[in-house]
């Protein structure tokens, strides 16, 4: 990776490739000494063997950006147009444009970036980098301002919005208490623990918690989260796996027909969705 701090610098240096404190961020590194990057992993890991190599994969963000080339090879075949991949990918003949979070800056500020040049292939032209927000586009904020007026200007938004139905307590949690910004906390809307009792930026909600461990136990498992939101006041919001869950078993494909409910029907009480802790 140190080969590549030459085109690294100047590329990050580029005006308009990042936002001025994103690319603070990397400059960082860059200032720290590029060291060589270790792009494999031991059994038992998922992934891509590497050839030759037993008991050795390629690390996932070493293959998992390739795909944005396969993506784009699958769509340029759809369109009829197999030769768009080549046409964006090696000749630059368009815009390559990621719009991430935060929590993944350097795989696609550093090792991307030097993975492409390595391959004469061409290399985003810029990254917008965003805390993850859900917002209801048409509420008004008490300073007047409405997502609803700047969803079409890309130089604010970037075209990077999630209008949901749902809305977790990481929501919640976030976006009315946290500060904007490179701070350590993760805007995730999974309700499952990553850890055993640990709570990593509250991933799991904390009134479904409290409540369980005072000893309440929801009507229905699969919509514990939904239940306890109503429980403690909140009304009827959902958390969005259980949310997507329920749509899938309950309503896209009630009878079994589309060959979709099997996989989120519980095996531990068949018959019902998959709860979240079973998921």
């Amino acid at each position: 990776l140190a080969n590549f701090d030459g085109f690294l610098r100047q590329w990050v240096a580029d005006e308009g490739r990042l936002q001025p404190e994103i690319r603070k961020f990397v400059e960082s590194w860059l200032e720290g000494g590029l060291r060589d990057w270790c792009i494999s992993r031991d059994a038992p890991y998922f992934g891509f063997e590497i050839p030759d190599a037993p008991g050795k994969y390629f690390y996932v963000w070493l293959d998992a950006p390739i795909g944005y080339i396969s993506s784009t090879e699958n769509w340029a075949k759809q369109l009829g147009q197999p030769d768009l991949v080549d046409a964006i990918w090696r000749h630059g003949e368009g815009r390559v444009v990621h719009v991430i979070g935060k929590d993944i800056v350097y795989f696609h500020t550093l090792f991307w970036p030097a993975m492409l040049n390595a391959a004469g292939l061409t290399v985003p032209s810029k990254i917008p980098v965003y805390f993850p927000r859900m917002y209801n586009p048409v509420w008004i904020n008490p300073d007047g301002f409405r997502w609803i007026e700047v969803l079409r200007d890309e130089s604010k938004i970037e075209l990077a919005i999630n209008p949901s139905p749902i809305w977790s307590e990481t929501n919640w949690f976030m976006d009315y208490i946290l500060p904007t910004g490179l701070s350590g906390e993760r805007h995730d809307q999974h309700s499952e623990p990553t850890n055993t009792e640990a709570w990593v930026a509250f991933r799991q909600p904390v009134l479904r918690a409290a409540l369980e461990k005072m000893g309440w136990e929801p009507k229905d498992p699969a919509r514990a989260t939904l239940e306890a939101h109503m429980k403690a006041g909140l009304g009827e919001i959902w958390e969005e796996n259980e949310f997507f869950i329920n749509l899938l078993f309950h309503h896209v494909d009630p009878d079994g027909a589309l060959g979709i409910r099997q996989y989120w029907e519980s095996r531990a009480r068949p018959g019902n969705p998959v709860t979240i802790a079973e998921y």
